[in-house]
């Protein structure tokens, strides 16, 4: 939208608005493996935008004139998981307790579960402030001018916190250990006592899923 008003004989005011609204929702979403994700994890995403602009041009004499502007754009993005699943309801301890979603899992190779890292809150705002003066000499013209520009971008990624379960193969993922803890591995966490642990809880959430124990 562009509106335009003539303040006074030498005042001109123009303006100018922009909106968008788009609105998606997806199925499938995956974390890296676009061809092999699992439904059951869909996605809703939320995508603003604004951007408007004021220019006030002034003619302060025959030979001088300045204009003065304001702008400002505001961009949103807000997805939402369709996850129903939680880290709890499966048995596993939420990395961080505030965030109990389901981790994305990914058994590489095979296939992506869980949806990516949402939900998250990513918005921009942009502000600027200008103003030019153009002197007219005979054929000659200078201009000069400046600009100033505000930007804040409040960044809430609160999904990342839900961690990333990747396996490197299918009985990995049938194993259900813990993974490595920091500095411990290839010393006391390796091939031969993956984890650390002996995986109980795992295992027994195992069996009652797939109906049987993976031993390697």
């Amino acid at each position: 939208m562009k509106t335009r008003y003539l303040v006074s004989r030498r005042n001109h005011d123009s303006d100018a608005l922009f909106l968008s609204r788009e609105h998606q929702s997806q199925g499938f979403n995956c974390l890296i493996m676009a061809n092999a994700g699992l439904p059951g994890a869909g996605q809703n995403d939320r995508f603003n935008n604004t951007a408007a602009v004021l220019k006030l041009t002034s003619l302060l004499t025959t030979t001088l004139v300045n204009e003065a502007r304001m702008s400002f754009q505001r961009n949103g993005v807000l997805p939402r998981t369709k996850q129903q699943f939680t880290d709890t309801g499966v048995g596993i301890t939420p990395v961080t307790p505030q965030i109990d979603l389901l981790a994305p899992l990914t058994v590489l190779g095979q296939f992506d579960s869980g949806g990516q890292t949402e939900p998250n809150f990513n918005l921009t705002n942009q502000f600027q402030w200008g103003d030019q003066i153009s002197w007219s000499r005979g054929k000659h013209t200078i201009r000069a001018g400046g600009e100033f520009e505000h930007i804040q971008w409040p960044w809430a990624f609160s999904g990342i916190s839900k961690g990333w379960l990747l396996f490197q193969t299918f009985p990995d993922f049938l194993l259900g250990l813990s993974a490595c803890a920091p500095g411990t591995f290839p010393s006391s966490c390796n091939g031969t006592n993956p984890g650390s642990t002996n995986g109980e809880r795992r295992q027994q959430y195992n069996r009652d899923s797939f109906g049987g124990a993976y031993s390697p």
